[in-house]
This record gives structure tokens, C-alpha cells and sequence, in this order.
């Protein structure tokens, strides 16, 4: 803001004044505000990402955000934390040719307010104090009072805001160097330098934003890049040097000393905690023996349970259940997982990767493969051995079974979901177990590069087979389109409508994500058709 006048100037068309306790704030996900924002942290700690940089936020803490700013709030190992809220929008008044134009205030000000100013009435400090005294927005008039004395004595306090800007600009950028150059040798001195800090000012305020130390934030980087090294057929000694340590045996000391476990062990004797957060990763854990902390649950996708695991029970006991519409950071956080599994097919999440070391599994379609990939490095070879032998012993039963049975006869998987109908070619988990494991023929009409299909109704029967696998989604809206689908004369019109070649095989497609599911989507499948008519 330019002047004092120009502030009296203000006008706020719009404020609302909310609070949040307890589970109410475990983890929102990043947003970016339509409004401007005063955030008052009243209880516990906070963990603030602001505009990409995380900070936290002690009770009594006082945040400015104008409009734009992109903010995401996560509350630590499942504390409870209590926020206040002023949301509001502020228009500048101007009259420069006699007539009166407003324009969307402007403010220099974005994160943590400095409440160490001089005391009086007209300190920050005061007018924030009065301001959280309200209770709501009942009184719209004094509150927004209490909101311009705010605004007026940030305006006063612009240097010391200014400066304090400046040094979170600082910070950031120290921050962001180091995050970018963990692997090289750092000083504190060239870090604190960056920020335009003292050392140990640079120390205090990186602890108050990080938690840990300059140095200790830097092996915690360095030992997340190192378990992720892990994953794949690097040895220790070329890992050491990636992470920034010219000596391995070093390197294997600290990495002890943080893990509490030698790198070459940890993978197969350290019995790392593991969260599976893609579908069928858990799978393959339990089919290894190898019981994960954390996952994704499947009420949302399947309608069963059955063939979801080797041993359903062993699912529930231990394991957080996640929703993969609406994952909860907090109870994720909340299971201490060392290590997040996750598919390459999915983007990085920067919410998990700040939880824990985050790896992104190559996605394969070769169940097999993937299961002997995760023995070799979990140390449970054995295990992913016994599964292929039984897999292969399964596969050549049910493709000579169905050979006979069906000849060239063709099959086609339909899924019905809340917007789409869709058919599904052999480049995808349920398509190479139909098409490639159990040997089935697709139609020849089905563009053999696409991995599916979305038709409309009055195309579906293009692609008609003369075995019908039909998918639903498990939500209203799906089962509300496939209503729409068996009442239409497109639908009656197929061969394998009027002969009754149809079957269920609603829960198939995920389910063939892990081991176990494809198992038990095998045995489903091949049983269907070898009774068919």
C-alpha cells in the first residue's frame, strides 16, 4: 500500500470468520486462496506449505496470505490442532478524475506476521489480539473494524514485514538449494549466506521451519535419495557416492545410525514399514509375507472381498485402510511407514514424499515379474518362486480346458462405469489375463494397439463377442447406466444377450492388479466359461 490515506481507502465487501479443531484439519490438500487470509494457529503445531515451502507453524502463530497464494496444512502425528480463519476480500479506493473506480487490494505481505513490534494501541500485536477476540461474524461491523486496524498496522509495520519477507525469501531459497544440492558438501556459512543470516540465526530459524537442523534435514535428504537407490541394482558404493559420501563405509555408519540397519540389509532383514499406495501393491507384499502398514482400501472399487489377499484377516490387523478418493496424509503419516510404494503410472505426490521415501514401482502387467523383482529385494525370492510355480501350473490347466471348450470362439470385457461404457483390449492387467494368460480370442475387430475403448451405447455392438464379460462400477450412477444398457434394443440385439452368454465379472479388474486377486480372477473366469452354454 502506498500511504496511510490510501489504506483508509480500504473497502471489504466479503469476510467470514471460521474455525477448525481436532480431525476437522488433519490434512488439507493444496489449494490455491480465492481470498485474503489471516490464519491464527491456536492449539498444537501445524505443518504449513506455503506457495511449495513447508513450515511450522507454533501455537499463537499468525499468518497473512493475500489472494492467490497456494497453501496446503497437515496436523503432525495425528495431534489434534486448532486454526482460525479470517477469509476476506479488500478493495482499494481510489478517485483520480472525480470519480470514485475500486480496484482489488494489493498486499506485499504473504506468511508469518511479525508480532514483536513496539507495544501500544496501534501495534500489530494489539490490533491481531482484538481481532481473534471475536467469536464469529455476528457482529459483521466491529469485526471489520478490528480487521482495517489490522490492515493499518501492518501498513505501520511495513519495514519490519518488509524484512521479514526479505528473510523468508532467504530461507526459501537456502532451502531450495539445498534440496536441489544435497549430494554436494554444504557449510553452514554458504547456507546461512544464502538466507542473508548469521549462522546461528540461520540455525534457529531453519529449525523453527523444518524441525531438524541444517545439518540433519541434509542426511534425512540424503538417506531418503540412498532407500530409494535401494530399490534398484546399484551397489552401496555408487549409491554412497550419489547421496554425497566418498566413503561407503561412512556412508553404511550414518546410514545405520539413521535406519538402524545396514544399507545391505535393509530391505531384507530390516523388515521395513511399507505403505502399498497403489491397488495390488499389497498384494504382492502379503503374497511375499510381508504384512504392510498402510494401503489402499477397496470398498470403493471392488464388491467382494474374496481373492483380495492371501489371508483376509491379515489385511485388517495392523493395516491402515486408506481412501484413494480422499487420502488421508494424516492417518498415512500416523502408521510410521519407512518406505511408500507407489506406480509409475501415478504422478509424484509431494504430500507422501514428505512422509517418507517414496518409490515409484514400474507398472507391468507381468504379475510374475514384478513378484520376482520385489523377492530379489525383500529377500523372499523363495516366496515369488512358490506363487509363479502355481500361477504357471493354473495358466496351462485353464488354456488347454478352454481351448477345447471354446475353439476360436471370441470374448469381449465390457465395463460399465458412472459416464462411460467401456471395452478393454490386451494391453492392460485384466486384457493380458484374458487374452494372453488364459489364451481367449478378442474380436477381430478391436484395434489391437488400444489398450480400451470408450463407446457410445449404439457402438457397442460392434465390438460384440460371442462370450460377453460385463463389469459394473460398484456406485449408483454405474448401476443406474447399466439399467440404461439391458433396457436398450442395442444391448437385446447381441448374439450373446439372446443366447445367454453373458456373465458377471464385476470385481476383475482390480482385483488382477496383485497376485492373489489374478489367481482368484482366473479360477472365476475359467469357471464361468467352462459351464457356459
Amino acid at each position: 500500500m502506498g500511504s496511510r490515506e490510501r489504506m483508509e481507502h480500504l473497502y471489504v465487501p466479503a469476510l467470514r470468520m471460521v474455525s477448525f479443531q481436532s480431525n476437522q484439519v488433519k490434512h488439507w490438500k493444496r489449494k490455491d486462496l480465492c481470498k485474503n487470509a489471516i490464519i491464527l494457529v491456536r492449539d498444537s503445531q501445524a505443518e504449513l506449505t506455503i506457495n511449495g515451502m513447508m513450515e511450522y507453524a507454533q501455537p499463537g502463530a499468525v499468518y497473512f496470505f493475500p489472494a492467490g497464494t497456494t497453501v496446503e496444512c497437515q496436523t503432525p502425528g495425528g495431534k489434534h490442532t486448532a486454526l482460525t480463519l479470517v477469509l476476506f476480500t479488500c478493495l482499494q479506493l481510489s478517485r483520480p478524475d472525480k470519480a470514485w473506480t475500486a480496484l482489488e487490494a494489493r498486499f506485499s505481505v504473504c506468511g508469518r506476521l511479525d508480532l514483536d513490534d513496539s507495544a501500544g494501541e496501534s501495534s500489530i500485536s494489539s490490533a491481531i489480539q482484538h481481532l481473534f477476540s471475536f467469536k464469529g461474524t455476528d457482529n459483521r461491523v466491529e469485526l471489520r473494524h478490528a480487521l482495517h486496524n489490522v490492515l493499518m498496522a501492518m501498513r505501520t509495520s511495513s519495514q519490519s514485514q518488509q524484512d521479514l519477507g526479505q528473510r523468508d525469501i532467504g530461507m526459501r531459497t537456502a532451502l531450495v538449494y539445498m534440496e536441489a544440492n544435497y549430494t554436494r558438501e554444504l557449510k553452514l556459512s554458504q547456507l546461512a549466506a544464502m538466507a542473508g543470516l548469521s549462522e546461528n540465526h540461520f540455525i534457529r530459524i531453519f529449525k523453527r521451519q523444518t524441525g531438524l537442523t541444517p545439518m540433519v534435514y541434509m542426511t534425512k535428504l540424503r538417506m531418503r535419495r540412498a532407500k530409494e537407490l535401494l530399490f534398484g541394482e546399484v551397489k552401496i558404493k555408487t549409491i554412497a557416492q550419489q547421496v554425497g559420501y566418498q566413503d561407503e563405509h561412512y556412508f553404511s555408519r550414518i546410514f545405520k545410525k539413521a535406519e538402524g540397519v545396514a544399507p545391505t540389509m535393509y530391505l531384507k532383514q530390516g523388515a521395513p514399514r511399507l505403505a502399498a499406495m497403489y491397488y495390488g501393491l499389497d498384494d504382492c507384499l502379503l503374497t511375499l509375507g510381508l504384512r504392510p502398514v498402510a494401503a489402499l482400501s477397496y470398498r470403493e472399487r471392488v464388491t467382494g472381498s474374496s481373492g483380495l489377499s492371501i489371508d483376509q484377516n491379515q489385511r485388517q490387523e495392523g493395516c491402515v485402510q486408506l481412501v484413494a478418493s480422499k487420502l488421508d496424509y494424516d492417518e498415512l503419516k500416523g502408521a510410521r511407514p519407512d518406505l511408500i510404494l507407489t506406480s509409475d503410472r501415478l504422478e509424484v505426490d509431494e504430500a507422501t514424499t514428505r512422509i517418507a521415501s517414496t518409490i515409484r514401482i514400474p507398472y507391468s502387467n507381468d504379475q510374475g515379474q514384478l513378484l520376482n523383482n520385489l523377492g530379489e529385494l525383500f529377500g523372499k525370492k523363495e516366496q515369488a518362486a512358490s506363487w509363479n510355480q502355481r500361477y504357471e501350473t493354473l495358466k496351462h490347466t485353464y488354456q488347454t480346458k478352454l481351448r477345447e471348450r471354446l475353439g476360436h470362439a471370441t470374448v469381449c470385457f465390457i465395463r460399465v462405469g458412472p459416464t462411460f461404457y467401456r471395452v478393454y483390449g490386451q494391453h492392460n492387467q485384466t486384457g493380458s489375463l484374458l487374452y494372453g494368460d488364459l489364451g481367449l480370442t478378442q474380436s477381430g475387430l478391436y484395434p489391437s494397439s488400444e489398450w480400451a475403448l470408450d463407446l457410445p451405447l449404439d457402438d457397442l455392438s460392434h465390438y460384440a463377442a460371442d462370450y460377453l464379460l460385463l463389469a459394473v462400477d460398484p456406485t449408483d450412477a454405474a448401476r443406474q447406466r447399466l439399467r440404461e444398457l439391458l433396457q436398450s434394443e442395442q444391448w437385446k440385439s447381441m448374439a450373446a444377450v439372446r443366447q445367454g452368454r453373458v456373465y458377471d465379472t464385476s470385481d476383475l479388474l482390480f482385483k488382477t492388479l496383485g497376485p492373489s486377486g489374478k489367481l482368484w480372477a482366473m479360477e472365476r473366469v475359467g469357471g464361468l466359461l467352462l459351464a457356459a452354454k
